[in-house]
């Protein structure tokens, strides 16, 4: 199988190396049923258009950045070696801001802050009342110090 390389972008990435076979699992993978997909717009109705929003574009094989680990996964499902380039990113910028740690961060805490660091980008997925504000306060510290 193709080895495929996954080009990072702020905005929206792109698929370098991308077997020809791939352009329609992710044309179905990256789309959602719009809400203005009713029986009240002429396109609908008119079947011009089947409601769908395409995320995946093949003319560019770019997506928006924030479903490259749903589209890494998708390829590596298809038997793909997957390399991600981060190349392209630009640097994170500078600035002073006060920054005083009022807060000790538990243990699930520092995980996260050390895997966004490592990363450069992410979700931070945290329940209610778990610290999500200290976590992004860390992760902004030590990323523009």
């Amino acid at each position: 199988m193709a080895n495929v390389t996954i080009v990072l972008g702020t905005d929206y990435s792109t698929l370098k190396n991308l077997p020809f076979s791939m352009g329609q699992p992710l044309k179905d993978a990256l789309r959602y049923l719009s809400d203005k997909a009713t029986d009240y717009n002429p396109f609908f109705t008119s079947g011009q258009w089947d409601g769908f929003v395409q995320l995946y574009n093949p003319l560019q094989c770019s997506f928006p950045t924030g479903l490259t680990l749903r589209v890494k996964l998708l390829l590596e499902k298809h038997g793909h070696e997957v390399t991600i380039d981060a190349s392209q990113l630009p640097p994170l910028s500078k600035f002073v801001y006060p920054y005083i740690p009022a807060f000790v961060l538990r243990p699930y805490q520092q995980d996260a802050v050390a895997a966004a660091v490592k990363h450069r980008r992410g979700v931070l997925s945290i329940p209610t009342g778990g610290g999500k504000t200290e976590v992004a306060q860390e992760v902004i510290h030590r990323t523009v110090s």
